[in-house]
């Protein structure tokens, strides 16, 4: 009898246990079907926005430190009376500049790694009253991502029989960015002028050389 009464015991400790776990359980998946949205919209923002500030301060003190002028970019053939009747873009130069370009925006996440992503325990269960309550988890952020560039030319007018030719250079930095439990990507795209001149006369055709 003792013998039977232990094992009762023992089953109901176990039926109790099980009970709470599958509770627990399902507590989980709940909050975890609640948080996981929140969490990857927050930490999208939140690398778009670092990326970005990050990506432009970078860029354009690369840009600015550079000894490239638009002489070196482009060479400009002119008729008898000095009017510009086509520019040639100096491939060689414009791709050693979009490689140190690329090199130099990955190399700027690593500011963001050194960051921390944090959020409210109330953004996490979804409900709108719960939005910015609660204390801050904060989570290390691992972060990757690859660079692409492209130097196209605009053309304004300046005034009569006056066009201001720019070089620009347009730089898509693709970013993964992970936290426990949660991972998300984005896209930053910025352009930047590398370089201007003012043409006179007719504005020229453009070839890559």
């Amino acid at each position: 009898m003792r013998y039977i009464e232990k094992k009762s015991k023992k089953s109901g400790v176990m039926f109790y246990f099980t009970v709470i776990l599958l509770i627990f359980s399902i507590l989980f998946v709940v909050f975890e079907s609640k948080a996981r949205p929140v969490m990857i919209a927050n930490l999208k923002i939140y690398v778009k926005t670092y990326a970005s500030f990050i990506l432009n301060d970078v860029v354009s003190d690369e840009i600015s430190n550079s000894d490239l002028e638009y002489n070196d970019l482009v060479s400009i053939k002119r008729d008898d009376s000095g009017n510009a009747l086509s520019i040639h873009l100096n491939s060689a130069d414009i791709n050693k500049f979009k490689a140190t370009i690329n090199n130099t925006a990955i190399k700027s996440l690593s500011q963001l790694q050194e960051k921390k992503f944090d959020a409210n325990i109330g953004n996490l269960t979804g409900i709108d009253y719960m939005i910015g309550r609660g204390p801050k988890i904060y989570y290390p952020v691992e972060v990757s991502g690859f660079s692409e560039s492209e130097v196209f030319s605009s053309f304004e007018e300046a005034g009569i029989n006056q066009t201001l030719h720019k070089i620009n250079l347009k730089l898509d930095l693709t970013v993964y960015a992970s936290i426990p439990g949660y991972q998300t990507s984005c896209v930053v795209s910025s352009v930047f002028c590398i370089a201007e001149t003012l043409i006179v006369g007719s504005t020229p055709s453009i070839f890559k050389s």
